[in-house]
């Protein structure tokens, strides 16, 4: 669940991450304060119980493409984008 603060990028810059990194999470973090994370928790489980259903029937290839398919990249936001991504490099995991 949320907390009302992260600590995350801290974390990471004490980890070493690269500063162009840091930024990208810093821009992000910053995103979601100032978003309504209820609506976009929401949309992203969706997302998440949908796929995880297609993962049994078909081989990675065929799952990248057709969620791919179903992306609509003008409307996604910089975090769905980075979701979607993560998203398609498991599956080919």
């Amino acid at each position: 669940g949320g907390g009302d603060k992260s600590f995350g990028v801290q974390v990471a810059k004490l980890a070493g991450i690269p500063e162009q990194v840091l930024t990208r999470a810093k821009e992000i973090l910053l995103e979601l304060e100032s978003a309504d994370i209820a609506k976009q928790s929401v949309r992203i489980n969706r997302t998440e119980q949908t796929m995880q259903l297609s993962l049994l029937d078909s081989d990675p290839e065929e799952r990248v493409l057709d969620h791919l398919q179903k992306i609509d990249p003008d409307k996604l936001t910089p975090i769905e984008a980075l979701n979607h991504l993560y998203q398609l490099k498991a599956m080919l995991e």
